[in-house]
């Protein structure tokens, strides 16, 4: 087996349900609301550790610090927090409009940036995000709108179907609504600042001050993308760019060695690599999230219609 599988770290989260369950046959374990699954992370308090093949109960970390010219192509990365962190969404209420602070803002916060980019894979009927503003606002009238529990009705609000996509960039304001089931792919960080709960009760703590000078009050109407029909770029941001990749049933796709290391997550389908008949792990299911060494060739062939997010280009600026 050619790639690396993570177990997941499920968190309770008083918006989450029990989609990734229903959707996706994960065993939760519990009947608590679940609303994060962090799949690939390498944080200082939590580093997703490895299941099967030859670093079978490794840790992330560990990983990286021992076999870093096989994974990465390079030892200068070894002591490195692993850039991106990936979690799957479950979003049964809104969650709290907020922003993650932009580099320039976390430093003097002592906090860290997050861009991120979300990917919509299962949507109710008139589910909808939140993204930036209807119109140029000025941090005086957003204040206010918050006071008066009118956050919301100065944001740009859209309309989310299944397969579309969004970049959140730090800075611009934002919040998921109720009925969303999203893979989140981020800069590994875990800052984020809550400006208005929708008067969630109980209430939970906000960050008025930090929030608004985190805030891009000049981002207006940012669009959905369309990734229903073809394969695409859809994200090329500083920190990670993102392919998406529809396979029919039978086609396949092959991804070289010794070129950079990738992340393959499977959003829909289920897909084979040549050796499965021998190995049956080595099969992929729809909502895995596994990590495609630098040095190891994969090839993968769909056995059903089949959705691949590859994200790729995470060291270009290390």
């Amino acid at each position: 087996m050619n790639f690396i599988r993570f177990v997941p770290a499920y968190f309770e989260r008083v918006w989450g349900g029990r989609n990734l369950e229903k959707f996706f046959n994960r065993n939760l374990n519990n009947s608590s609301p679940i609303g994060e699954s962090w799949e690939i992370c390498d944080r200082e308090d939590l580093s997703s550790k490895i299941t099967g093949g030859q670093f079978d109960s490794l840790t992330l970390r560990e990983l990286l610090e021992k076999h870093s010219l096989y994974v990465l192509g390079s030892e200068k990365y070894s002591k490195m927090p692993f850039p991106i962190l990936v979690k799957w969404l479950d979003c049964c209420e809104n969650l709290s409009v907020q922003v993650h602070p932009p580099a320039s803002v976390a430093k003097k916060l002592n906090a860290e940036p997050k861009s991120e980019n979300w990917y919509f894979v299962k949507c109710q009927k008139d589910s909808k995000i939140f993204a930036g503003f209807n119109k140029k606002t000025s941090p005086e009238d957003f204040e206010k709108a918050i006071t008066e529990a009118k956050a919301q009705d100065l944001l740009g609000a859209l309309s989310t179907k299944e397969n579309t996509s969004i970049y959140i960039p730090s800075g611009r304001v934002h919040a998921i609504g109720a009925g969303n089931v999203v893979l989140e792919i981020q800069q590994n960080s875990d800052t984020t600042y809550r400006v208005y709960d929708f008067d969630r009760i109980p209430p939970r703590t906000l960050h008025i001050k930090e929030s608004l000078a985190s805030i891009d009050f000049d981002d207006t109407t940012p669009t959905l993308l369309d990734c229903q029909k073809t394969s695409s770029t859809i994200c090329d941001c500083e920190h990670f760019s993102i392919r998406v990749i529809h396979l029919k049933k039978g086609e396949s796709i092959t991804f070289n060695s010794n070129e950079q290391p990738r992340i393959l997550s499977l959003t829909e389908g289920f897909l084979s690599s040549s050796s499965s008949e021998e190995n049956p792990s080595s099969k992929i299911l729809a909502s895995e999230n596994i990590l495609l060494p630098f040095a190891a060739k994969n090839s993968f062939v769909a056995e059903i219609t089949s959705t691949i997010l590859v994200t790729e280009n995470f060291y270009k600026n290390a």
